[in-house]
């Protein structure tokens, strides 16, 4: 050992201070030290000196330039490096990481608790997703095992890229022409013959072993001696994982017996392959808790099955992608260097830009790569940054000032053609919390950005060419022009956009007769021609004459997508698009068995495409109207893992809030509103979650004064007398629940003048209805629920199932208020 690393101190290269040593090797040492520039621990590798003769600094370096050009999510990344200078005149190399201060995998797996099975597959998946990563840049790993694994919040990162590529001092040497390298306890039969060939599926192996330690609690071959061990992985024999855990599943056996296959020809062909394998285990273990009907959920929670009417306030319009997406196939490589800035702002924009690449490393979408390896070089031209980085995208920023506003300016490029696939620019007032305002600006912008050129790239793999996939897209346009005209004018005249929309894809229809896009986007133009003739119809009545006839434009969309399912029963847009024409039949018609077509229709399509966040929160949505709420939440908890670009988490966030607030678990209620509040504190989605939640469980004055002030400042900032009603009323409830009756009255009666009285809004007369039950009032409670019914006979199956309707659940009168319907029928759901 030499003593120069023992006695390492003081501060390196004038910006790391040594703290003690973290860990050594046999070929480094590692240190625990401070970055003095940003006040954080890191951790700092020193090759170790007795390591040149046989090594060289130019092998550790060598490993410093190809962990440098790893950057990706769950790899560990190289901060910085140099040279530090010893008095003997010895020069040695290191390079920073960020220090991790949870442990290994390998000591999580010698903790006597078994892993979860989930967490097996989820961090097996994160490994494949890095190994993919490397296997792109030309880079086999050859030594993955669980002490290279580092679990940092639970979540993989792959340490030690490049070393076992040149050298590893635990290497075992079997031939005299050759030398294998790796760990002898996960080392394919091609790496342990030192086969010079050596590729990817040699870490697949390798990870195939990792993940059966990981679930069966010890790795799949052991041996007195480390010839015993070979000959296991030698021997053309997969381990029956069942012998050590007997109720793994046949699917979690069968993917790990591919990806441990001793011929490479039959393992994952890539770590993507292997990672979407281990995506699909997840998603069929989340769907198979979602469609178990546990005796208990039938009993003990029958009384909280209920649903709420939220369907009045969707647009159940089609915008998702048009067939199965593999998002999680490859990561989004995403560059952002620093922003520029006028004169004396770019300590400012730089901050600025360190902070955005800071939020969206979090998504597990996107690799972005760090502010400290870009920061160098600012000033290099476009084309030597695409060279040096190989990014996918490239963000180029602004932030100007003048006066007390600042503007930023956002551009999405790519990097290879130079396109501008977006820019935006915003003003922001400089007062407190600008920086967050804009931070929230940018990152949505960049997120959105990403998530529709992804959907529109998969797209355009479905059509033939480019004059055909130009027709698409205008006439997707088109009729987007359309709606926005019949939104607008509220007549008729906007449907010929629709009518246009359909020439257009006729015609790109007759020169791409195979193209599946083609015909789901005509049925969604039928549709949407549909749904928005009986949005008119519900508004104007009978003013407005000449509107196409719905039935006939939904039935046109069904037999299209019949055809679609017949030719290719795996099409899970197809799927989906059928259940939102079935949602749209239940709107109209109220019918049940609507309603269980779209369960099934919207089941089918998360089963076929479990990446489709879209398809997970519409069948979430028709499981909250059928009143069946546990798996209504399941289902909204699938899309939010399956939202790679976090787009809809705010309103997902919120949709789980409600369906707490249903369920009557306030404690879970108040986690996704205190959730959706720090993510999104500017979203009005949760600006008043925490008095509706107050008004469906509290009963104290503190909390109701508390409630009243966010109302109040709400009805300020918003002027939406609407909206505030349904605050007041809420308030209202708690004071009557702490006994406050006279001031619980005086709410009321001012939400009410606030809204027309008896004219006001369906939900605020159900809310109004609520708050009477709150009362002890079920008279007035009564009459409330049947103006609501006669209104909006939509609101029937909220009414039935919610909770807060329980004390009337028995009276025939509550019946005869929803239209006639039986106690049995209340307690009925689909």
């Amino acid at each position: 050992m030499d003593l120069r690393h023992d006695v390492l101190s003081g501060t390196i290269a004038d910006r790391y201070q040594i703290r003690s040593v973290a860990g050594r090797g046999g070929m480094a040492i590692v240190y625990l030290a401070w970055d003095l520039r940003h006040d954080r621990a890191v951790a700092l590798k020193l090759l170790r000196p007795e390591q040149g003769p046989s090594v060289g600094k130019a092998r550790f370096l060598r490993e410093i330039q190809i962990a440098a050009h790893l950057s990706h999510p769950n790899i560990l990344a190289v901060l910085d490096s140099g040279l530090i200078d010893f008095p003997d005149g010895e020069s040695l190399p290191f390079y920073v990481m960020p220090f991790v201060e949870d442990r290994n995998l390998a000591e999580r797996l010698a903790d006597p608790t078994p892993l979860p099975v989930d967490d097996a597959l989820r961090i097996a998946a994160e490994v494949a997703s890095a190994l993919q990563h490397a296997h792109r840049h030309g880079i086999v790993h050859r030594d993955i095992k669980p002490a290279n694994i580092l679990l940092q919040d639970g979540h993989a990162l792959v340490t030690d890229f490049g070393v076992a590529r040149e050298f590893e001092a635990s290497s075992i040497t079997l031939t005299s022409a050759g030398m294998a390298i790796g760990t002898v306890q996960y080392m394919s039969p091609e790496q342990l013959s030192a086969d010079p060939k050596l590729d990817g599926r040699a870490d697949i192996y390798a990870l195939g072993c990792v993940l059966f330690e990981m679930l069966a609690g010890r790795p799949p071959y052991g041996g007195a001696s480390p010839q015993e061990t070979c000959a296991g992985h030698m021997s053309g024999i997969v381990p029956d994982m069942r012998r050590h855990v007997p109720d793994i599943s046949p699917e979690i056996q069968a993917v790990v017996e591919q990806a441990m296959a001793k011929n490479p020809a039959d393992r994952f062909a890539t770590a993507a392959d292997f990672r979407q394998a281990l995506v699909r285990l997840q998603h069929l273990r989340g769907s198979a808790v979602l469609r178990t009907r546990h005796w208990w959920l039938r009993t003990a929670l029958a009384p909280a099955l209920i649903v709420v009417a939220l369907a009045a306030a969707v647009l159940w319009w089609p915008r998702g992608p048009t067939g199965p997406q593999d998002w999680d196939s490859e990561t989004t490589r995403v560059l952002i260097p620093p922003f520029a800035a006028d004169s004396g702002l770019q300590s400012l924009a730089d901050a600025f830009t360190q902070s955005l690449i800071d939020e969206l490393q979090d998504l597990p979408a996107l690799s972005v790569t760090a502010f400290d390896l870009v920061e160098p070089f600012r000033s290099s031209d476009p084309d030597s940054l695409h060279l040096r980085f190989q990014s996918d995208w490239r963000l180029g920023g602004a932030l100007t000032r003048s006066g007390d506003t600042a503007e930023v300016t956002a551009r999405l490029i790519d990097p290879t053609t130079g396109r501008q696939a977006a820019t935006r620019a915003w003003k922001l007032v400089l007062r407190d919390g600008w920086e967050k305002r804009g931070l929230d600006s940018v990152g949505n912008f960049v997120r959105t950005s990403l998530w529709e050129e992804r959907e529109l790239e998969a797209e355009r793999r479905q059509v033939r060419d480019e004059s055909v996939w130009r027709l698409v897209q205008q006439a997707k346009a088109v009729r987007q022009r359309g709606i926005d005209a019949v939104q607008l004018r509220a007549d008729r005249f906007g449907f010929k956009a629709f009518d246009t929309a359909d020439s257009l894809l006729a015609v790109a229809r007759q020169r791409d007769r195979d193209s599946k896009l083609i015909l789901l986007e005509i049925a969604r133009t039928h549709t949407g021609r549909a749904y928005w003739s009986e949005v008119l119809q519900q508004r104007l009545g009978n003013r407005e004459r000449g509107l196409p006839d719905p039935a006939a434009s939904r039935a046109a969309a069904l037999a299209i997508v019949a055809r679609l399912l017949r030719d290719d029963p795996s099409n899970a847009a197809a799927y989906g698009v059928r259940g939102w024409i079935e949602m749209s039949v239940y709107r109209t018609t109220g019918a049940d068995s609507a309603l269980k077509a779209a369960i099934a229709d919207f089941d089918r399509s998360t089963i076929l495409d479990p990446q489709s966040v879209r398809m997970w929160r519409e069948l979430s949505r028709a499981y909250l109207q059928a009143g069946r709420y546990p798996e209504s939440m399941l289902a909204i908890d699938a899309a939010i893992k399956a939202d790679p670009y976090r787009i809809l988490q705010a309103e997902l966030l919120r949709g789980r809030f409600e369906i707490a607030l249903l369920l009557q678990d306030f404690a879970q209620a108040d986690a996704a509103c205190q959730s959706g509040r720090r993510a999104f504190p500017s979203s009005v989605l949760f600006v008043d979650c925490e008095v509706e939640l107050g008004g469906r469980s509290r009963g104290d004055t503190t909390s109701a004064g508390h409630a009243l002030r966010v109302a109040d400042s709400i009805l300020r900032a918003d002027h939406d007398s609407t909206f505030t009603a349904l605050h007041y009323l809420w308030v209202g409830a708690m004071l009557a629940r702490a006994g406050l009756a006279d001031s619980a009255d005086r709410l009321a009666q001012k939400a009410s003048a606030m809204t027309g009285g008896r004219m006001a809004p369906t939900p605020l007369l159900i809310e109004q209805a609520i708050l009477r039950l709150v009362r002890g009032q079920d008279d007035s409670a009564l009459a409330l629920i049947a103006a609501a019914v006669e209104r909006n006979p939509g609101e029937i199956p909220y009414l039935r199932n919610a909770p807060w309707f329980t004390p009337l659940r028995q009276d025939p009168r509550f019946g005869a208020a929803l239209g006639g319907v039986t106690p049995d029928e209340v307690q009925a759901r689909p």
